[in-house]
C-alpha cells in the first residue's frame, strides 16, 4: 500500500516538471527569439555570399565531351569509328562552368568538308563548339586525341542473299520435313563500297534450338558488318518439324538396268518389299509408285555372275530403312525381232 503511494508521487513530479520546461519555453523573452533569427539570416548570408565569390572566381577545369563528324558528303561513309570523345581543358567563372557541366552542350567537331579518301589532323581549339557557352567559356587545349584520322569510301547498295546460322535439333522421334527457310531469302544492303563487295551475303547470329517437337517461328537478327546497315535487320525463321514414320511397301517390281543390247532382264522374285521412314506428312501421302526398286545387270555381286544388289530410288525426305531379300537373280531373254 506504500508503495503504490511512491510510485503515485515520483509521476506527478514527473508531469510538473515536463509542464514547467514546456512553461519556461512558452514564455522565452521575445528578445531571444530575435536574435535566434537574426543569427539564422547572418549564417544565410554569409553562405550566399560564400557561393557568389566562388561562383565568380575563374577557375581551369578538364572535362570529357563527344566527338561529333560534320559536313561528311552524303556519297561518303566512314570506314572506321572516330574516337566517341575528346578530353578538353576550359575556363570560366565557377557558375559558368557548373552550367556547363549540367549542360554538357559543347561537342568536338571532326570537319570533313572536301574530304573524298583520308584525313589526318590535329584538334585544334576552334574545333570545340562551345554553343551557348561561347561568352562565358574559353577553350584553353584539346588535351586527347592529339591526332584524328578518318578514311573514307564511297557508298554503295546491293540485295544480297540471307546466310542462316539458326541449327534445329529435333526430338527423338522427329525429324525436319525440309531446310531451315528465312523470310525475306534476301535483304537490301547499304554500306563503304569496299566492304559491300566483298560481302557474299548476311549471316543471321548464331541460334540453336534443342529438342524441338513442332514448328520453329522466330524472328532473328541479323549479323552485318560494321559500317554497314542492312533493310530488315530482322528475318523470320521457319523450320516444320513432323513425327518420324515407318512404313512397309509390298510387291514393289524390280526394274533391271543396263542389259545388253537385244535382250530383257528378268527378276527373280520379280518383286520386293521396301521398308522407309521419314516425316509422317510425307510417309502416309506416299504413293508406291514413287519408290522404284532396281539392280544394275552391268553390277553383280562379287564372285557371282546372276546375284545382285537390290538398290532403291525414293522421293527426297523419304529414307530406305529395308530392302526385302536384298539380293535377286536375273535372267536374259531374247527379244523378239
Amino acid at each position: 500500500m506504500t508503495s503504490c503511494k511512491m510510485g503515485g508521487a515520483r509521476g506527478s513530479a514527473v508531469q510538473k516538471s515536463a509542464e514547467k520546461r514546456s512553461r519556461s519555453w512558452q514564455h522565452l523573452p521575445a528578445a531571444g527569439i530575435r536574435n535566434l533569427r537574426v543569427k539564422l539570416i547572418a549564417l544565410a548570408m554569409a553562405f550566399f555570399l560564400w557561393f557568389y565569390v566562388v561562383t565568380e572566381s575563374t577557375y581551369q577545369y578538364e572535362l570529357e565531351i563527344p566527338i561529333r563528324v560534320t559536313n561528311l558528303a552524303p556519297d561518303r561513309m566512314m570506314l572506321d569509328e572516330l574516337p566517341p570523345r575528346a578530353l578538353v581543358r576550359v575556363e570560366g567563372s565557377g557558375k559558368a562552368l557548373i552550367g556547363l557541366m549540367v549542360g554538357r552542350d559543347v561537342w568536338l567537331a571532326a570537319d570533313l568538308s572536301g574530304v573524298t579518301r583520308g584525313k589526318t589532323w590535329r584538334p585544334k581549339v576552334a574545333d570545340v563548339a562551345l554553343g551557348r557557352w561561347a561568352g562565358q567559356i574559353r577553350v584553353v587545349e584539346v588535351v586527347s586525341p592529339e591526332t584524328l584520322r578518318v578514311e573514307l569510301d564511297l557508298v554503295a547498295e546491293d540485295r544480297l542473299p540471307v546466310k542462316g546460322q539458326v541449327e534445329i535439333r529435333p526430338a527423338p522421334g522427329y525429324t525436319l520435313l525440309a531446310g531451315v527457310e528465312t523470310r525475306p531469302e534476301s535483304v537490301l544492303v547499304r554500306g563503304p563500297r569496299s566492304v559491300v563487295r566483298r560481302m557474299g551475303g548476311v549471316s543471321t547470329v548464331r541460334r540453336t534450338y534443342q529438342d524441338v517437337r513442332k514448328d520453329v517461328l522466330v524472328d532473328v537478327p541479323l549479323d552485318p558488318p560494321a559500317r554497314v546497315s542492312v533493310v530488315p535487320s530482322r528475318v523470320r525463321v521457319i523450320a516444320r518439324v513432323d513425327k518420324l514414320m515407318e512404313r512397309t511397301l509390298v510387291q514393289l517390281p524390280v526394274t533391271v538396268e543396263n542389259v545388253p543390247p537385244g535382250t530383257r532382264g528378268v527378276a527373280m522374285p520379280p518383286e520386293v518389299s521396301v521398308t522407309v521412314r521419314g516425316a509422317m506428312s510425307r510417309v502416309v501421302e506416299l504413293n508406291p509408285g514413287a519408290v522404284r526398286p532396281f539392280v544394275d545387270y552391268s553390277s553383280p555381286v562379287p564372285g557371282s555372275m546372276s546375284e545382285y544388289v537390290v538398290r532403291v530410288s525414293a522421293p527426297p525426305g523419304i529414307q530406305v530403312e529395308k530392302v526385302e531379300p536384298t539380293e535377286i537373280r536375273v535372267l536374259l531373254e531374247r527379244l523378239r525381232r
